[in-house]
């Protein structure tokens, strides 16, 4: 059986894992930080499975010991990953102890991201510069600025109530196109195109996709599989919800 001191071990290694994947991380990089955090406490006959909804970690030697932590939200934060990543370099290298590694790694897990403003900011000047370089003008960068925020901001109110994520997507898309419309029709905006394509790009899932790839071409067949097709289903609310706004503008006989 394992001890209290080990399953504790255990659980802040899990600890550590969750955090990562949590926040988008490679599957193999979650695996290879886990076992090494484990193999550097002298634990090293332990299987893990990691995917995006659940990682089980279980020790081969004791029988019937496994802990397990389900997945329930994702979301993109590199920042998070590399304090993981430093943090299990200092554990391995004994900088810090297994106490001041879990006391870590809930600093970690409850930092705040960037100030949401400067998030909302950010992404929206982003956005608004991408539908100038696909043929926009001044026009169109100012309102592909105003309807990109609104994106970011209803993709981050419909995640807190809600873990559908097709029906959230397909929201944004629907709300954001009746937006950058409404603008184009009162004079803000040239280019329809331009300001659309401008405004989803902070539902675009790139980076979900990249990691799927790199998890499909690592061997993690199934964690590769279900990012590839979280990020198709994403893109395929996006569309559905621009060719539906579309659509429906086009049969109340809004011209486009």
């Amino acid at each position: 059986m394992i001890t209290n001191s080990e399953a504790f071990v255990y659980k802040t290694v899990l600890y550590a894992g969750e955090i990562m994947v949590r926040s988008g991380s490679e599957t193999y990089r979650a695996e290879d930080t886990m076992k090494r955090m484990l193999s550097s406490v002298g634990i090293e006959n332990v299987s893990t499975f990691v995917s995006p909804t659940v990682i089980i970690l279980g020790d081969n030697t004791k029988d019937g010991s496994c802990f397990i932590q389900n997945i329930d939200k994702r979301s993109t934060n590199l920042a998070k990953i590399e304090n993981v990543n430093n943090l299990s370099r200092d554990f391995v290298a004994k900088k810090i102890n297994i106490e001041e590694a879990y006391a870590k790694l809930k600093e970690i897990a409850s930092a705040p991201s960037y100030p949401y403003i400067l998030a909302v900011l950010g992404c929206a000047l982003g956005c608004a510069i991408f539908s100038v370089l696909i043929g926009g003008n001044l026009s169109d960068f100012i309102s592909a600025l105003i309807t990109s925020a609104i994106t970011f901001h209803t993709n981050e109110v419909i995640a807190k109530v809600s873990n559908t994520q097709f029906l959230g997507y397909f929201a944004c898309a629907l709300a954001v196109t009746f937006v950058s419309v409404g603008l184009s029709k009162l004079g803000l905006g040239q280019n329809l195109d331009s300001i659309v394509v401008g405004s989803i790009l902070p539902l675009v899932p790139g980076v979900a996709l990249t990691t799927g790839v790199r998890d499909f071409m690592n061997g993690d067949l199934l964690s590769g599989v279900a990012r590839i097709m979280e990020a198709a289903t994403i893109a395929v609310a996006i569309a559905f919800g621009v060719g539906f706004s579309l659509t429906f503008l086009h049969l109340v006989g809004v011209s486009l």
